[in-house]
This record gives C-alpha cells, structure tokens and sequence, in this order.
C-alpha cells in the first residue's frame, strides 16, 4: 500500500460520526470518533459565538479503522486516522487485549513506520477513554495542535482533569515519543458520610510516538525489518531475536 492510497482513503472517508456503535470495534473506539469528528479543524473555523468563521485552515480529515497494508501483512487496520495537510496521524484506542503482545504491536508499529504510511502515532488507555476522553484531545493537542479548531482550547481546558493539565507540561509541537501513566480521581457511584461523592484513583496512559524519532525498540525494529524486508510477522520475530536477542 502507498502513502497516497492512504490519504485518499482518509480523505474518501466516510467521516466516523459516533453515532452507530456497528461501525466501531469497541465503545472507547466510538466515543474517540466522536469526539475527534466534534473538534477536528474544518477548515471554516468558529467564532466565540459559535458561528462559522473564515479561515484560511487547511481542514482535517477523519476515517475509522483505516487500512495499513505493510509488507509484513495485509491485515493491518488502525482504529481511526487523521489527515492535516500532507500529515497522516493514527489514532489506537487501547483495550484489555492491549499490551499481551508487545513484540507484535512494536513490530507493527515499525511496518508502519518504515513504509512510511503514518507520521504519527497516539495510544490511549481504554481507561482514559471511558472515564476522562477529554484527557486524550487535551494531551494530542498539545502536541499536534493544527488538527482541532481553534474553538477546542476552551472545553478541552474544562473537561480534562487536573493531572493531565499537569503533565501536558511536557507536551510541545516537536516533541520526541512520550509515555505518560498518571493517576486521576474519577467520581464512583458511592457516598461517603457527609454525602459527598466518593472518588477513586485511575491509572491513565498516554503514548505519542513520531516516525521522525521513534521509540529505541521501534527504531531498532525499523532497522533489522528495513533491511531484510521480512514476508511476514513470524518470519519477522524470528530475524529480531537473531538480530537484537530474546524481546
């Protein structure tokens, strides 16, 4: 698959609106879609009021569960993709199944990357997703800032929690890959003897990686599938370990 053929399937769409649970693999998946298509730059703009704007903003594209047909497999799909300009982004809404096989989603990461199909890549925990999705718009933000209109600052600021606004201290345009867990208090359905409402701990994370500066184990899978070109997956793990020993 081409870089092009990509863009034009973000651009062709159609455009994720959230509202069929049918069109997405899981209910974090939906509410991303959602909220992403409600703040993505259209390219009019709003003012204060709320009104459409003039704009000289390119618009941002959405799409939901995007095609990333590498040379290591022709299955791969990303749960939602942007594009902004000639900037293609992969948004991965992270459930339960996530993390029981890190060499797998490294590897794919590094297809991806090295044939050159996704500039940039976001994960959410599926946690941050249910109970705070405003804390995944805010932190995206703060790093690739031209894909939401400019109205977005306002609720972006209101809704994220606390916590987030803190570490997104460390978020800038052009920053290098970050992984980010942090704990916020979410509001239970429990009382305590005053009446008030009782809040629990929840472990959040975020990860931002670019394709200009990768994690060190995604750019060394870059490197070993670079240069051999691996048919597929198993034929891929196997050179890894030859290369770079046990993962």
């Amino acid at each position: 698959m081409s870089r092009d053929h990509l863009i034009q399937a973000i651009m062709r769409g159609p455009t994720p609106t959230g509202e069929h649970a049918r069109d997405y693999d899981s209910p974090i998946e939906r509410t991303l879609a959602y909220l992403l298509n409600k703040y993505r730059e259209t390219g009019a703009g709003r003012n204060p009021d709320g009104t459409v704007a003039d704009s000289d903003k390119e618009p941002t594209y959405l799409a939901a569960q995007i095609p990333l047909r590498t040379f290591l497999s022709d299955g791969f799909r990303g749960d939602l993709g942007m594009l902004h300009s000639d900037v293609t982004v992969l948004f991965e809404a992270d459930g339960k199944e996530h993390h029981q096989d890190k060499v797998y989603e490294d590897l794919r990461t590094a297809a991806i990357f090295e044939d050159g199909l996704i500039d940039h890549m976001f994960r959410f925990s599926g946690t941050m997703l249910h109970h705070s999705p405003e804390d995944a718009l805010y932190l995206t933000q703060q790093v690739l800032p031209q894909l939401f209109l400019n109205s977005a600052n306002h609720p972006f600021r209101m809704l994220s929690t606390p916590t987030a606004q803190e570490v997104a201290r460390d978020l800038h345009p052009g920053c290098g890959p970050v992984h980010l867990e942090y704990e916020a208090p979410i509001e239970t359905n429990d009382y305590d003897d005053d009446g008030n409402s009782v809040y629990r701990p929840c472990l959040f994370t975020f990860t931002y990686v670019p394709r200009a500066a990768p994690t060190r184990r995604v750019g060394a899978y870059m490197d070993v599938i670079g240069r051999y070109r691996p048919p597929h997956i198993t034929a891929a793990r196997h050179l890894i370990e030859q290369e770079l020993g046990p993962q």
